[in-house]
């Protein structure tokens, strides 16, 4: 049995704990920012959000941690939506990006805030006069413009990657009742659903340039031209917790250098 360290994140806990194989890991739950915390001891450790990762970079034991962490430079780029998707065009992944700024050329359109969660700060705009409004409301410094994609199906792809190298990945897609929409606390998700990931070599082929090491998860739409991108979140996404069996497995076999089983969920029962 592999003991688990896991963040103390009751949202995402609330997946995982129910659902976590109790006969092959043993979990323990603990604030990742006490300093009692005997981290080292823990076959795999698992951070939740940014702030997990900063409480684990500032221990002095760091280096003995069984624990897989995108670097603190990459993580400040990918947590500010604008500049994520400038670094992913310059690496040549602009065909996967809705139009910013001065390209965009048709309504609707999302205002969205640099730095935000749960799409607290995003907004829909059908117009000129929608946009006014937010910007006079607003500190346009901390915004950007982005063409909207529609349509009422929207995926999550989790991935787990060391060096660029894919080790574990899993897609969800949610079928919302409309085409117009922000996922977040305006518009809650519906129950996610798994599913083979639309476009496994394009976000693989991200993983790769980006050096990637540790989790994320890629949300984005599917379009005729093919994927759309909105954000690469650098941390556990909360419908991972619904597989955590197999991402505890492959976070596992990681560490200990086994190859990598990366069949997706839906591959893997049929």
């Amino acid at each position: 049995m592999n003991s688990v360290l896991l963040a103390n994140d009751p949202d995402r806990l609330s997946v995982i704990l129910p659902a976590i194989d109790k006969r092959r890991f043993r979990e323990t739950v603990a604030d990742f920012g006490d300093p009692a915390l005997d981290i080292p001891r823990f076959d795999c450790v698992v951070p939740f959000t940014l702030d997990d990762y900063a409480h684990l970079r500032r221990r002095r034991d760091r280096h003995r941690l069984n624990c897989l962490m995108p670097q603190t430079a990459l993580i400040e780029i990918l947590d500010d939506k604008y500049r994520c998707n400038r670094l992913l065009t310059a690496l040549g992944f602009d065909g996967h990006i809705p139009a910013m700024d001065e390209r965009v050329t048709a309504w609707p359109i999302i205002y969205k805030k640099k730095q935000d969660s749960t799409g607290r700060h995003s907004f829909l705009c059908f117009c000129e006069a929608d946009l006014r409004v937010l910007e006079t409301s607003t500190l346009p410094e901390e915004y950007f413009k982005q063409q909207y994609v529609a349509g009422n199906v929207e995926y999550a792809t989790h991935m787990l990657a060391i060096g660029g190298r894919v080790i574990y990945h899993s897609t969800v897609k949610y079928c919302f009742g409309a085409k117009y929409y922000v996922k977040g606390e305006r518009c809650p998700a519906p129950p996610p659903e798994f599913c083979d990931c639309p476009c496994y070599g394009q976000l693989s082929a991200i993983i790769d340039r980006l050096s990637y090491t540790g989790t994320c998860c890629f949300n984005y739409k599917m379009v005729a031209e093919g994927m759309r991108l909105f954000e690469i979140n650098p941390r556990f996404g909360h419908s991972l917790g619904f597989d955590i069996n197999r991402y505890l497995t492959a976070y596992l076999d990681a560490l200990a250098g086994a190859a990598p089983d990366t069949r997706s969920l839906t591959t893997r029962v049929a």
